[in-house]
């Protein structure tokens, strides 16, 4: 919903992404002003919450991350973040995929895997808290390919993963994690 300052959006109106967001898109078909005040009560949530003993965060808690978006002064989803987050290759754009969608992993080619809209999909996301010393594949990923859920995940990987000791960490897409 967000112009590109080129007369389109920074998300195309395509076929695809309008297919994702079409019963929304028809709830508030004859609604326009409450599409607008909702569209605007969403860049007055933070990005994340930290109060100490309690984080909460809607995909992936990352603190190299969050201290970025704090050094910028993007607590909330502005309209400039937004922009930058569409620069492609930019860290900006990286930070808000990850902490509002969640961390990727590409996996290796012959686990390739097709979802539920015929798109290969050739990353998966990950269990960013669980820690990938000796674990599995099917321990690790959301969505892991059966044939990959017994191989053991690479000792090599570079992954921020969220510290054990770390405090509890709500997420808004999946439930609560420690």
């Amino acid at each position: 919903a967000t112009p590109d300052g080129r007369g389109g959006y920074l998300r195309s109106h395509n076929a695809t992404h309008n297919k994702q967001h079409a019963a929304t898109l028809l709830q508030f078909a004859n609604h326009p002003e409450a599409w607008q005040t909702y569209l605007q009560w969403f860049q007055t949530l933070p990005l994340y919450l930290d109060l100490g003993s309690l984080r909460a965060v809607h995909a992936c808690w990352d603190d190299d991350q969050n201290k970025w978006l704090k050094e910028n002064n993007y607590s909330k989803l502005t309209n400039d973040l937004l922009q930058k987050a569409h620069e492609n290759g930019s860290r900006a754009k990286r930070i808000i995929e990850e902490t509002l969608k969640g961390k990727e992993l590409n996996i290796p080619a012959e686990f390739v895997w097709y979802d539920k809209d015929g798109h290969a999909r050739t990353a998966n996301r990950i269990k960013w808290w669980v820690q990938n010393s000796g674990v599995n594949y099917g321990s690790l990923l959301f969505s892991c390919p059966p044939e990959m859920t017994d191989e053991p995940v690479p000792q090599n990987l570079s992954i921020n993963i969220y510290p054990a000791d770390a405090p509890l960490c709500l997420l808004a897409i999946t439930g609560w994690m420690n």
